[in-house]
């Protein structure tokens, strides 16, 4: 008899665990969990062709634009932490960001104002 209990017990468990496997959709992947389906993709414009490698655009097809804030109230000033954001965020638009310290040097540097290495 208690081998029998035992054997039911098992079982129990066993259905447990692969209820929830044989409910979800047929064609998800084997570690998917939720397999709920996913929405179509967005249809994109197609991108103009640069010449030079892929991703790489020339200076000047790339306009640096200054960053623009929200408006603020009159006689307010920066903080200095808005200040290196700003700072930083041209330094992204300029390609100035150094690859081995992560300081962020004028438009137009060559070499990093932190630890002098080449851009």
């Amino acid at each position: 008899m208690q081998y029998v209990i035992v054997v039911l017990i098992a079982a129990l468990a066993v259905a447990l665990v692969m209820l929830p496997l044989l409910r979800r959709q047929r064609g998800a992947a084997a570690g998917d969990m939720d397999a709920t389906p996913l929405p179509p993709p967005v249809a994109r414009a197609p991108q103009p062709v640069v010449a030079g490698a892929p991703g790489e655009t020339d200076a000047e097809e790339m306009p640096i634009v200054a960053p623009t804030l929200p408006p603020r109230r009159p006689g307010t000033e920066l903080s200095a932490t808005e200040e290196d954001v700003l700072r930083y965020r041209e330094a992204l638009r300029a390609h100035t960001i150094c690859q081995f310290c992560s300081a962020a040097s004028p438009p137009g540097s060559k070499y990093c104002k932190e630890c002098g290495k080449k851009i």
